[in-house]
């Protein structure tokens, strides 16, 4: 078939060209079983003494990367669109992203709050007894719910009913 002997010699030669390994092809296609897999080709120009010697071709599959690239593009979706404000910090509290509802109630853009500690929004109306017993309960519980009193951007304090979920990661931080 000319089309795929044209495909390899493009993959081919874009690796020559780069002079590295590059990933030429990624596609969804069938397995040996008949199963849908989605395959990545990778193109690798070999070298012997400083000359070109030829290109080596793998495919793999990578179905599971594409299953997780789509369960991020859908979370990053339902993240950026809705309607309760999404302020999320790194293991030090550190702001480290908001959606765009988080920024319509607060008045703050994320380039405003980014490595910043979520008492930016402090209305000056609580205890340090009370954030420490909220945050107490977030490490023990992993989840804090209650009602805060926050201030926006222009000073204006209002009230929020908050959750705060503690997520982990593989490492449990």
């Amino acid at each position: 078939n000319n089309e795929v002997a044209d495909l390899f010699i493009d993959g081919d030669s874009k690796a020559i060209q780069a002079g590295r390994s590059v990933i030429v092809a990624e596609c969804e296609d069938f397995d040996l079983s008949s199963n849908k897999a989605w395959l990545e080709t990778l193109k690798s120009p070999i070298y012997h003494q400083g000359e070109l010697a030829g290109v080596l071709g793998f495919t793999r599959d990578i179905a599971k990367h594409k299953a997780a690239e789509q369960q991020l593009m859908l979370a990053a979706c339902v993240f950026e669109n809705a309607v309760e404000g999404v302020l999320v910090t790194d293991e030090n509290g550190v702001i480290c992203d908001v959606n765009q509802a988080f920024t319509q109630i607060t008045g703050y853009e994320l380039s405003e709050v980014l490595g910043k500690k979520p008492s930016v929004l402090s209305s000056g109306r609580h205890t340090k007894q009370f954030f420490s017993k909220m945050w107490n309960t977030l490490l023990v519980n992993g989840k804090w719910h209650g009602e805060i009193w926050n201030r926006r951007k222009n000073g204006t304090v209002f009230p929020q009913t908050i959750t705060l979920s503690a997520v982990y990661g593989e490492d449990n931080c």
